[in-house]
């Protein structure tokens, strides 16, 4: 263990410098450093874009590039099977926008088209089953529904309730829930009361920009989402009959310039441009974590250029989180994640991540 302590120049190394409601001081947050071993070398993956972790298994989502989209492994890294096939007939799935771990269930919940959600089992045979289903009601103008009326959109989650959490287009807030039978039980996230995009972006624009990720934790009753990129962080949890929900850090982007006219648009990405959460959230039975960057955009992606190319050494932070938002501690881990995941009891990572010796590799690190 060793204090924090970062130099202007590192990449990826600082926890959340703005504070909010739940959000915890980082002040005397140590960082715990893991070093990684490679389980699962190149020439044993396909395309992978995301790893998922169970108690007892890996599993790898491919690219829609490649026939078979799910690949499974031990949690040394073993193969054991491949399935989810690409196609239009019975479980099969012709793209996927969105996936997520149901580790409470041990499913895959996939929208594999807009306004769906469809659960893979990952016991026994695969097999799809439909889990929820939106109808847009007639007349709606999709590309700025009214503040008062829910449209599902991005990332989809169930919790143990059965209920769905969505992203949501309008601007009753960025998180919209529905009971078990589909009806619209209330709106959560609200959209920030200032923005830098400017007066006039029409609301899909916004939400494109902060279209939420959202992740569940394995007992299914809490949930932590991150908003696009803004550093805007929301934590929840199941309570009696509803959410309670803490927001832990809101604010919108930094350094975009959008002037909107009729029937154009147009984006100015200025030097100081940040996305302040890079990578999650993912959750543990207890905790939540994501990957922070605190430096502008362009200054990130020539430093990460230069991990992956092995001029500098590979390394990120794991903020992590408590439940009501807090800053609990920080992991340090010599890899640059393209994508990571967590096992339900938090005692070993798994970073999806590429470098120029190795090419594309899973590590795992033993906490």
């Amino acid at each position: 263990m060793r204090s924090l302590f970062f130099p202007t120049t590192s990449l990826l190394l600082a926890l959340a410098s703005c504070t909010g409601a739940g959000h915890g001081s980082s002040d005397h947050i140590d960082t715990l450093d893991l070093k990684g071993e490679i389980i699962i070398p190149y020439d044993s993956l396909a395309q992978p874009e995301r790893i998922y972790a169970t108690d007892s298994k890996l599993y790898l989502l491919n690219s829609m590039n490649v026939d078979t989209l799910i690949e499974e492994y031990t949690l040394d890294g073993k193969f054991v099977r491949s399935f989810l096939t690409k196609g239009n007939g019975p479980d099969e799935v012709s793209f996927i926008y969105y996936a997520t771990l149901d580790p409470y269930r041990k499913q895959l919940d996939i929208i594999k088209t807009p306004y769906t959600l469809d659960g893979l089992d990952l016991d026994g045979t695969p097999a799809l089953s439909r889990i929820f289903t939106f109808e847009v009601p007639e007349g709606t103008d999709t590309s700025s529904p009214d503040a008062t009326q829910p449209m599902p959109g991005g990332a989809m989650v169930r919790l143990a309730d059965g209920s769905v959490l969505a992203g949501n287009m309008s601007r009753g807030g960025f998180l919209a829930q529905y009971a078990p039978d589909g009806t619209f039980s209330g709106f959560y996230a609200p959209y920030p009361s200032t923005s830098e995009y400017g007066d006039g972006l029409p609301d899909y624009m916004v939400f494109n920009f902060m279209s939420p990720q959202i992740s569940v934790s394995p007992d299914g009753r809490h949930f932590a989402a991150r908003m696009g990129v803004a550093d805007y962080l929301v934590f929840g949890e199941l309570s009696g009959d509803s959410l309670k929900v803490v927001g832990s850090c809101v604010a919108p982007p930094k350094g975009i310039k959008v002037e909107v006219g009729n029937g154009w648009s147009s984006f100015e990405y200025e030097d100081s441009y940040v996305i302040p959460v890079k990578y999650g959230p993912i959750m543990s039975a207890d905790r939540a974590y994501v990957v922070r960057n605190d430096i502008p955009e362009n200054e990130y992606m020539g430093i990460a250029k230069k991990m992956t190319e092995g001029e500098i050494p590979a390394e990120a932070i794991l903020t992590e989180y408590d439940f009501n938002g807090n800053q609990v501690g920080a992991i340090r881990i010599d890899a640059l994640p393209r994508t990571f995941a967590v096992t339900p009891d938090g005692s070993a990572f798994y970073v999806l991540t590429e470098t120029a010796d190795d090419g594309i590799v899973v590590k795992r690190y033993i906490r």
